[in-house]
């Protein structure tokens, strides 16, 4: 598939939920796309993804629900050296990835720019640990709410440089359902 003049990927495989193997889309010229919102939102048949932790990300603007109700997905490839620091949108990003137990590196994304990080690891049932987010801008300006809600085997959650527990305590339902977590 011929990608290099692509802008938009989203919703590409949105609810494709029979779909169990993607071509290979590792080589794909992404260097002019900026929306991959709900790409793969709904393939709730999909283990895995092709290698993507070499796509050139670093238009990108919108990257919320990527992943969202992947139920089945077992890993992502290593996205952690995306070059995200145009992204505004994370919302969703892994919600519901039930069956998911761990998650790439993710802690060096560039976060300065967020606006929507709420439910991004929202329903991960299976996560025990998440990286370390602790030098993720998060404070009163973005909307965070409900960021591990039902994530109900996270036995631990970094400590960020943006709030201390208590103020976790308060957010907008961030930690409910988290019935594993002790803070």
């Amino acid at each position: 598939w011929n990608t290099n003049k692509v802008t938009n990927l989203m919703g590409m495989f949105n609810n494709c939920v029979l779909l169990k193997d993607l071509p290979n889309i590792s080589k794909w010229n992404t260097e002019y796309v900026k929306n991959i919102k709900d790409m793969f939102k709904g393939c709730q048949s999909l283990r895995f993804l092709p290698d993507i932790s070499k796509w050139n990300t670093k238009n990108i603007i919108h990257m919320g629900n990527l992943f969202e109700g992947c139920t089945s997905l077992l890993f992502l490839p290593d996205i952690s050296k995306w070059d995200i620091h145009n992204v505004i949108n994370i919302n969703s990003l892994f919600y519901d990835c039930f069956s998911l137990s761990e998650l790439p590196d993710i802690s060096k994304w560039e976060t300065d720019q967020f606006i929507g990080m709420s439910d991004v690891f929202k329903g991960c049932s299976s996560l025990v640990t998440i990286p370390s987010i602790n030098k993720w801008k998060i404070n009163n300006k973005r909307n965070i709410s409900e960021m591990f809600n039902s994530c109900i085997s996270l036995i631990y959650l970094p400590y960020t440089r943006e709030f201390d527990n208590n103020q976790l305590k308060k957010r907008n339902k961030i930690i409910n359902q988290c019935l594993s977590l002790t803070i």
